[in-house]
């Protein structure tokens, strides 16, 4: 499963880098109207698809509104009921407020510090260090799930995103922000795919798919929030201070992360039939 999430995650992020520039090598050629059709292809084959997942899926008889309600009150429920899972969603929500708050900044941050213009060609290598750090980050979880437990690995990797968080904020120069960019999104990544695997490990398949749906509205929610709430702040505050500001998330998911290791290994002691692996401490 950890190898499969990390394959998956890397030929999406993959994916995403190579299209983009392959769109722009072949537009002096092709023009602008042959690149929007084949992306209106992709979209019409991934609709396609879902549709004929969806009908040999879809249960035999229709089900009410209120037992959908139900249904989705017991995921929440299953979800909320396994400290593992539910630390990783609740983490994740600090983690994709930094999510938020980075990607929306990093241009305001380079002009504002190191005079980046609107036609400066190294405001690109932020964009270049970001897609390298996640195509790293996701590549990265099948050994370092074999060298650390699913909470402990999350508690190190927010760690080093709030230094990266601040190494951003206050680099010399643009291309040392953007290496701490690129570090930053590797964690950040990595944060994400160990709480996906986690879930496909953990949850019943019954409840997989509510709680999967649950946990990335709770966790991801917070990336557009954060995002706006930043914008508005670097209207008033220099954007350096918005930046580093948002390593405070970080680090309330390191404290959070540390708290429940550290509640589960006393209980373990107190209570020896608890499996450690299981929730993901050991």
């Amino acid at each position: 499963m950890v190898r499969a999430q990390s394959v998956l995650q890397s030929t999406t992020v993959a994916v995403s880098l190579a299209v983009p520039f392959a769109a722009t090598a072949s537009f002096p050629w092709l023009g602008a109207r042959p690149l929007f059709a084949a992306n209106a292809l992709t979209f019409a084959t991934a609709a396609a698809l879902l549709a004929r997942l969806r009908n040999e899926l879809a249960p035999s008889g229709g089900g009410s509104q209120q037992s959908l309600l139900r249904s989705v009150g017991a995921g929440l429920r299953n979800l909320w009921s396994n400290v593992t899972v539910r630390t990783l969603t609740v983490v994740g929500v600090a983690n994709a407020a930094t999510g938020g708050v980075l990607p929306a900044l990093y241009v305001v941050l380079s002009t504002e510090q190191w005079g980046v213009g609107p036609d400066d060609s190294r405001i690109s290598v932020f964009a270049l260090a970001g897609g390298v750090g996640s195509l790293v980050g996701s590549s990265v979880l099948p050994p370092a799930r074999r060298a650390l437990a699913p909470l402990p690995l999350t508690a190190v990797a927010l760690a080093v995103n709030t230094a990266c968080v601040l190494s951003v904020a206050f680099a010399r120069s643009v291309y040392a922000a953007a290496a701490a960019y690129g570090l930053w999104q590797a964690t950040y990544l990595l944060v994400i795919t160990n709480a996906i695997t986690v879930r496909m490990e953990l949850v019943p398949d019954e409840f997989l798919g509510r709680v999967n749906s649950a946990a990335r509205l709770v966790s991801w929610g917070a990336s557009p929030l954060a995002a706006m709430l930043a914008g508005a702040a670097a209207e008033r505050v220099p954007a350096r201070t918005v930046v580093a500001g948002s390593a405070g998330f970080a680090v309330v998911g390191v404290i959070g992360t540390v708290a429940v290791v550290l509640m589960l290994r006393r209980q373990r002691h107190r209570d020896s039939p608890l499996d450690m692996t299981e929730a993901g401490v050991s």
